[in-house]
């Protein structure tokens, strides 16, 4: 005999309760109608709602690894994936300037050598100029000298060799 309890929890589940005594007291091999527990749409709404707290687990938990590879820190959004990405986005802008600010300074600083550089090379190629001019001068000078020298030399041969010819006329 069954107790009030388990007779009313069978008949909630949908078992005739006299059949299945019936059964239970017979010799023979009985065949009992089971009741559906679980209409369809209790497994469609069943299997929709373990979806969709699975695709939310694995969000946060993607998050979460995603997080912590990343090295961001953030307390409360670290179960948001949209958080996560932001914050990483902002990472990578405050780097980028990060770079950005020291590569203008090593460009600033290699631009200053630069034209150190290019102003002593323009001296030194002014000061070059100026001594080739001078070199320049000099052999004008020189050549001057030399020309005159030589017109002396030859005005005096003249006068020699005119004199000779008076001497000896």
């Amino acid at each position: 005999m069954l107790n009030k309890e388990t007779e009313n929890e069978l008949k909630r589940l949908g078992f005739d309760v006299s059949k299945l005594i019936e059964a239970a007291k017979a010799e023979e091999v009985v065949s009992l109608e089971v009741p559906k527990l679980y209409t369809d749409d209790d497994k469609s709404t069943f299997g929709n709602n373990r979806f969709e707290e699975g695709k939310s687990a694995m969000g946060q938990i993607l998050s979460k690894q995603l997080h912590d590879e990343l090295g961001l820190n953030l307390e409360d959004g670290r179960k948001d994936i949209n958080q996560v990405v932001k914050a990483y986005g902002e990472k990578i802008l405050a780097d980028a300037n990060v770079e950005v600010d020291e590569k203008v300074r090593v460009l600033t600083e290699e631009k200053a050598a630069l034209q150190g550089k290019v102003k002593s090379l323009g001296e030194e190629v002014t000061s070059v100029k100026n001594e080739s001019f001078q070199n320049l001068l000099n052999l004008k000078e020189l050549r001057t000298s030399r020309v005159s020298y030589l017109r002396k030399l030859s005005f005096r041969r003249i006068e020699s060799f005119n004199y000779l010819r008076l001497i000896m006329q």
